[in-house]
């Protein structure tokens, strides 16, 4: 068993929290933010403990951390967990039991995986990436970090995906294609090109319609 401290108070967190007691043997002790956004003590039955006073109420050595954070701010969601990372925290990665992920399959901190998704053999997965239920990453892709996809999304054998990109509602990206870093691909959106830095994509096939370099993508 493990025990796990999930940042965060909000729909993911509270999500988050639910699988992780009902679906591994897995335990969260805690729930933790920065002190400035701790407006009550308990949240789901359990404890809440401003960050920066942590170890104040609980001995951290040997629990993990998961970052619970919502693709509302990507480059928010980022820095977060940069800044938890340089603090020499240890992260807590959720693969639901209902997943298929290859044995060859490589996987960063921070990870959540939900049901029915399925990661085929020889992909590489960087820190703080959140793969929706149904969701298909064919193989030997590779993804960066901080992604967020969204259920139904598949992945093309080959791709390579860059950082802080966001895959809508049943995206589907050919194969052998390169995602430029912060992409916004919409929902239900047919890519069939590789996509420019910080670009907007939209439609069937998917056409880009603004960039976001200044903003990052903000939802």
């Amino acid at each position: 068993m493990q025990h796990v401290i999930v940042f965060g108070t909000g729909p993911l967190a509270r999500l988050l929290h639910h699988l992780i007691e009902t679906t591994t043997q897995d335990e969260v002790v805690a729930f933790t933010v920065d002190a400035a956004y701790k407006t009550y003590g308990q949240f789901e039955g359990k404890p809440v403990y401003a960050y920066q006073e942590l170890e104040q109420h609980i001995a951290t050595d040997n629990i993990k951390l998961l970052c619970a954070v919502g693709y509302s701010d990507m480059r928010a969601r980022q820095q977060l967990f940069l800044r938890l990372k340089a603090d020499g925290r240890r992260f807590y990665s959720y693969i639901s039991p209902a997943a298929v992920v290859d044995s060859t399959v490589v996987l960063g901190d921070n990870s959540v995986i939900m049901a029915n998704v399925v990661i085929e053999p020889f992909c590489v997965l960087g820190d703080n990436n959140l793969l929706w239920s149904s969701s298909t990453l064919c193989h030997d892709s590779t993804v960066g970090s901080h992604n967020f996809v969204a259920a139904g999304t598949t992945i093309g054998g080959c791709c390579r995906i860059g950082d802080l990109c966001f895959f809508g509602f049943n995206t589907v990206v050919i194969q052998q294609l390169h995602i430029a870093d912060e992409s916004l691909i919409g929902a239900s959106a047919l890519v069939l090109h590789d996509t420019v830095l910080a670009g907007k994509y939209i439609g069937s096939p998917a056409r880009v319609v603004s960039t976001h370099q200044d903003t990052g993508i903000r939802l």
